[in-house]
């Protein structure tokens, strides 16, 4: 049996991760069939906390995991870190005096509690919302004026609201006026389109940068005088090359000269990794992980999905399948202007159902816990389900652990 482990992030009022919420399906060959929800949620915790490492999906982050009434009464949740875990009661669960004494010795010996998908609507809930840390307000079943009166009845109580099921940009700004804490869902991945004239000259060069890099015969002469052009890219190049880390004799001065004596491969990763964080300068650091983490993803998937030698292609249709959030224009109109091949421009469009639309189906189910979607996917592409699992934990983890070293210095061997 293979354990699926998913995240979605939780943010807070300046978009930086709080934690994340682990998200999970048990199956078994390819039939995928769900275990029932105590099995469930003992086998994440004890594949999360026990064997993988939760620092490895969380990056250090809290998990909010979902509790079971049963995993309350066997009192699971004190064999936890309690620093780590936030423990979520679940919708369901009614709020008698067995539950509320367990929750009660959880209370007092530190951990963190959260309600889930709270309603205002319901009632009865009256001695878990004394109890809880953290109240998940469902903003798809409560209607804006109840999200208000909640914010208004218990932000200032002492639980912090979060605002769970945020679809777009009005809903988390209306979740910051009535003065929610925490954000959850997919309103951070939705682009706010702006017209071109207003993109920033900054994001106009790394997007010149980006079109050179997809190109299949890069153009180190255009790439140079792209990268001359903006004092800090010189820079951190010139930083990376004449580092420790190369060991260089004498050092280098000349953009050109450095990118010739990095080679084709080393000087994609360099430029796309350096391209990726200053298009998300303004944004989330997690659009950057994300896309990071799609890009090394779909480059490990190649060879397994029928595609070996196309791994630069696969990485970079990893790269720039959030970009129209990174730089605020529709991406037909943005890849418009790229020299991107067909199978990565239909993919990216959604156009076909070609291997590499399967390949970028496979970590977007992934990531959103689509699971009947991506056990689809995965028997249409004849993947093993461990291969898969180690391919998306491995791809957060680099990325995690990429995007937390100074651009100026080197991130490490390519691998």
């Amino acid at each position: 049996m293979e354990l699926f482990i998913a995240r979605q992030p939780i943010f807070d009022r300046s978009l930086k991760v709080f934690g994340y919420e682990i998200l999970f399906r048990s199956g078994c060959s390819n039939s995928y069939a769900c275990v029932d929800g105590d099995q469930a949620s003992k086998t994440v915790i004890d594949n999360t906390f026990l064997k993988m490492g939760l620092h490895r999906l969380t990056g250090g982050k809290r998990a909010f995991i979902n509790f079971t009434r049963n995993l309350f009464m066997n009192e699971v949740g004190l064999n936890l870190p309690r620093e780590q875990t936030v423990i979520e009661i679940m919708e369901d669960l009614e709020p008698d005096p067995d539950l509320i004494e367990v929750c009660t010795r959880l209370h007092q010996a530190g951990y963190l509690l959260a309600l889930d998908d709270f309603v205002a609507r319901r009632r009865g809930l009256r001695p878990l919302i004394r109890l809880a840390d953290i109240i998940k307000v469902d903003f798809m079943a409560n209607s804006d004026g109840e999200k208000a009166s909640i914010g208004r009845a218990l932000g200032s109580r002492g639980p912090r609201l979060l605002a769970e099921k945020v679809e777009t940009r009005e809903e988390f700004n209306l979740a910051l006026d009535c003065g929610y804490e925490l954000f959850q869902g997919y309103f951070f991945s939705k682009p706010e389109m702006i017209s071109g004239r207003d993109i920033p000259g900054y994001k106009l060069n790394h997007l010149r940068m980006l079109e050179q890099l997809s190109r299949t015969d890069l153009d180190y002469k255009e790439l140079a005088g792209i990268i001359r052009q903006d004092l800090s890219l010189s820079y951190k190049l010139l930083n990376y090359i004449n580092s420790a880390y190369f060991g260089l004799r004498k050092a280098v001065s000349s953009v050109a000269q450095a990118i010739m004596l990095l080679g084709e491969n080393e000087i994609r990763k360099w430029a796309s990794l350096v391209t990726l964080t200053g298009l998300g300068q303004d944004k989330p650091q997690e659009l950057m992980i994300t896309s990071l983490a799609r890009a090394r993803f779909c480059e490990s998937m190649a060879a397994s999905a029928g595609l070996k030698g196309k791994e630069s292609e696969l990485y970079m249709m990893g790269l720039l399948s959030l970009l129209d959030v990174l730089v605020g224009r529709p991406l037909s109109e943005i890849l418009e202007e790229m020299p991107v091949s067909p199978g990565i421009k239909d993919a990216l469009a959604g156009v076909g159902a070609g291997r590499h639309r399967s390949v970028l189906d496979l970590v977007l189910h992934y990531e959103q816990a689509r699971w009947s979607e991506l056990s689809r996917v995965m028997t249409e592409l004849g993947l093993c389900p461990k291969d898969v699992i180690m391919a998306y934990i491995d791809s957060l983890e680099r990325a995690e652990e990429i995007l937390g070293i100074p651009l100026s210095k080197p991130t490490g061997a390519s691998g």
